[in-house]
């Protein structure tokens, strides 16, 4: 029961820690979704990316983006989840939220999403998903230092995201200066200061 009741504490402190972003943003009239980070009008809704002399396209997540995105969720974060947290098959529906996702494209081929939001002074990653045969390509590396620009541009003092310690993403985050702000257990809040 007191491993249980500790991640539950965990649990129930990351979903107020983003529902105070949340109300947070709002108090000051700004909705941040990743649309602001890649998107204006003179880009059509889209971005582009150049890695290993292939175009990846960043766009909004449509409703029919759903089943990939729970997909890739499922097989890259399953083991994880279940070990840790548990898995619920109903979490990743309920926290799609269309206009706070992007999606990654090669080729006209989805290959992974990521979801960012602002709080007070800290951009966050909220999810990052890469399919397989992008990982060690310098991908995530490119979406980590867009990350940097925007926080930057928006004057913000660090990026923060949670990851469990096992995860291998872990060593990327570590590699590109994140440090470890507080230590809860399975998992890590990591932050990388832009000041």
């Amino acid at each position: 029961m007191g491993i249980h009741a500790d991640i539950l504490r965990d649990v129930k402190a990351v979903v107020l820690a983003q529902e105070m972003r949340e109300e947070s943003a709002l108090r000051r009239g700004h909705k941040m979704g990743p649309m602001d980070m890649y998107v204006s009008p003179e880009m059509g809704g889209k971005r582009t990316l150049t890695v290993d002399d292939e175009t990846v396209v960043i766009r909004p997540a449509r409703m029919d983006d759903f089943d990939y995105c729970q997909s890739l969720h499922r097989q890259n974060m399953y083991a994880l989840i279940a070990e840790h947290w548990g898995w619920d098959p109903m979490r990743f529906h309920d926290d799609f939220v269309c206009s706070e996702m992007m999606l990654l494209e090669s080729d006209g081929l989805r290959i992974g999403y990521y979801r960012i939001s602002i709080v007070d002074e800290h951009l966050y990653i909220d999810d990052l998903q890469l399919d397989g045969r992008w990982r060690g390509r310098g991908l995530g590396t490119d979406l980590l230092a867009s990350f940097d620009a925007v926080a930057r541009s928006k004057s913000l003092g660090s990026v923060r995201l949670l990851v469990f310690r096992d995860n291998r993403a872990l060593s990327l985050y570590r590699r590109q200066g994140y440090v470890p702000l507080a230590d809860k257990g399975a998992w890590l809040v990591m932050t990388k200061c832009l000041a």
